[in-house]
């Protein structure tokens, strides 16, 4: 159907068919001026050809209605005027007035209708082309009477939401929450007779569409106040808006929860931004870091030390280095990493600094090493005491034997039980050498919790390059009566241990919690349980495991720390037992001891019915 009538409208607009349209309606009107002329007879024998001529030239064109004046100016002249049948029509004066007349009005009809039809045709192309306009227009466009009813509505609107806009409210195609906020706004702008600008919204099968809308007042040709309205759909811009909104809020609080100081320069070195992480590492509040310069902050001997580093990065080095920075509120041990800071044209605009405070971990490591130091100390020192135990028990019994010796007077007999006194006091120290004895005046409370937590804070590092997962269950306040310096001896032979039974990685468990002797129910005590996933402890080997200077690790073990723990254990009363699978993939040891605490046996005998009753 539609392109049959595009084919009618494309011949409509031939000469051919303009022509040919002007000549037979030209004939039509001579014959019905024949078929009236019976009753008029020579009265106005032009009649039929002025609505003829003036149809013409509205709707066919200017040479179309020239042509039909002519054709009936002959027509008329030849069957209507007397003499008939002849074409003269100048002998009469009223007849060559008439005719006269007819031509006068023929002409003025042929370019009145010509500047018409121009004059429709001009306001349909500008009609045209304002609708094609606002119908490819991405936003809906529309107008409004005052009672809210649509008198026009472009493309987007009707296939956006509905394909009959005109005539109806947004109360007909809108849910009523929505067209009552359409409707408020259009009252907003009638009340005010001004432009207004509204974020509205709508409801859609793919979720709530936002729009940008500007509604403004409309007078009309007829002096009617109309309603327009332009809305474009912002929905993806909100939604990338709201996106970059909560990226950037969950972005600003990494920044300010992030345990290392970040901060960020530009090339004047002023802190453009930083975190809370920096600004506590620096002792200022983060108000006073932001729009200073950097030596301000850090001060001039810590500014002296990272100086040279600051050409390097605004070249575009990446800068890392470790330094103890003398800050204005105390000294930190600092990893710092720099990187230049680009903009959108690769322009090096500053830095950002990553400074991580590594104070802490470089004082555990330092622990660390004194304890190694004491550990390979208490070694050498054993070794040696091993060396001279044999011999020097040689000569006490020597000794023992010669104050027997009854040819001895009485000042021989003195050296010899002088002698014999010191040399026991030299066996007593080289006994306690043997032992890694380190014993105080008097046995002191000890948190055994917070004992466990000192080491593993020493030895943290060895665990995490050991690759190994470490669950800690520590109950506060498991306190016992002891020399602390003896209870970390223990505890750090039995995690050093466990860690080099470890080297490939897994799993360690300690666990610090009151206990009963499961041998004496009436007994209570701290437990303490150390358990790993290592290589074990092969059967045979587990009868010997107490016996100084055997190890099950030659490349590493010296035999002495399992020996040293014994001895401390039978010191304090502690008990040990030991657990082992050489077997894989379930190999592994658990170690526990339970160490005597200061509760009363009442104590004992409550906790004992409430394991009893569990």
């Amino acid at each position: 159907m539609s392109a049959s009538i595009s084919r009618w409208a494309q011949l409509s607009k031939t000469l051919l068919f303009r022509y040919g349209l002007a000549i037979l309606v030209t004939a039509v009107a001579l014959l019905l001026r024949e078929i009236l002329d019976p009753y008029l007879g020579n009265y106005t024998p032009f009649i039929t050809m002025f609505p003829t001529v003036a149809l013409l030239a509205a709707y066919v064109g200017l040479g179309p209605s020239a042509l039909s004046v002519l054709l009936g100016l002959f027509g008329v002249t030849y069957w209507f005027i007397q003499p008939r049948h002849s074409f003269v029509f100048w002998h009469r004066p009223s007849v060559l007035i008439a005719t006269v007349v007819y031509l006068i009005f023929g002409a003025v009809m042929v370019l009145g209708g010509e500047w018409s039809r121009r004059s429709r045709l001009k306001l349909r192309r500008t009609r045209v082309l304002f609708e094609t306009f606002l119908d490819n227009s991405p936003g809906a466009e529309y107008l409004k009477d005052e009672s809210g009813t649509y008198v026009y509505a472009n493309k987007t609107n009707k296939t956006r939401f509905t394909s009959d806009f005109i005539g109806k409210t947004d109360f007909d195609i809108f849910p009523q929450a929505i067209a009552q906020q359409f409707r408020d706004n259009d009252l907003a702008v009638l009340r005010d007779n001004r432009p207004r600008e509204f974020t509205e919204t709508t409801d859609e099968s793919d979720g709530v569409h936002t729009w940008l809308t500007v509604k403004f007042p409309v007078i009309d040709a007829d002096g009617k106040k109309l309603i327009g309205g332009k809305s474009i759909d912002i929905t993806e811009k909100q939604r990338a808006e709201d996106a970059l909104r909560t990226a950037s809020a969950q972005f600003r609080r990494f920044l300010e929860t992030a345990p290392v100081g970040l901060v960020r320069f530009n090339r004047d070195m002023l802190y453009l931004d930083a975190n809370p992480a920096y600004a506590e590492m620096v002792g200022l509040p983060l108000e006073q870091v932001i729009g200073r310069p950097l030596q301000e902050v850090i001060g001039a001997e810590a500014w002296q030390k990272i100086s040279p580093h600051i050409d390097r990065v605004l070249r575009g080095e990446r800068v890392e280095y470790e330094a103890i920075l003398p800050y204005p509120f105390g000294s930190r041990h600092v990893h710092v990493v720099w990187t230049p800071d680009l903009d959108g044209s690769n322009h090096i605009v500053g830095w950002i600094a990553s400074v991580m405070d590594v104070t802490e971990a470089k004082r555990a490591e330092e622990h660390l090493h004194k304890v190694e130091k004491l550990a390979a100390a208490g070694q050498l020192a054993a070794s040696l005491a091993h060396e001279i135990n044999n011999p020097l028990s040689s000569v006490i019994n020597a000794l023992y034997l010669l104050k027997r010796h009854s040819a001895m007077d009485e000042h021989a007999t003195y050296l010899v039980n002088t002698a014999g006194s010191e040399l026991e006091r030299v066996a007593r120290i080289v006994k306690q050498s043997l032992s890694y004895y380190r014993e105080g005046s008097t046995q002191q409370p000890v948190d055994l919790a917070m004992l466990m937590e000192d080491s593993l804070q020493v030895f943290s590092e060895k665990i995490r390059h050991a690759g190994i997962e470490i669950t800690k269950k520590l109950t506060p306040g498991t306190s016992i009566l002891g020399f602390a310096d003896e209870l970390r001896q223990v505890i750090d032979n039995l995690l050093l241990n466990a860690i080099e039974a470890t080297p490939d990685g897994g799993r360690l468990i300690v666990c610090v919690r009151s206990s009963l002797d499961w041998a004496n129910l009436t007994q209570l005590g701290v437990r303490l349980t150390i358990a790993d996933t290592g290589v074990g402890i092969p059967r045979e080997s587990m009868a010997r495991v107490f016996e100084p200077f055997f190890t099950t690790k030659p490349e590493k073990g010296t035999g002495l720390g399992l020996w040293v723990v014994r001895g401390i254990l039978a010191k304090h009363g502690g008990k040990i037992r030991i657990r082992s699978s050489w077997h894989k993939p379930k190999s592994g040891t658990i170690i526990s001891i339970l160490w005597p605490s200061q509760a009363s046996t009442s104590q004992g005998d409550a906790l004992s019915r409430s394991e009893t009753a569990n």
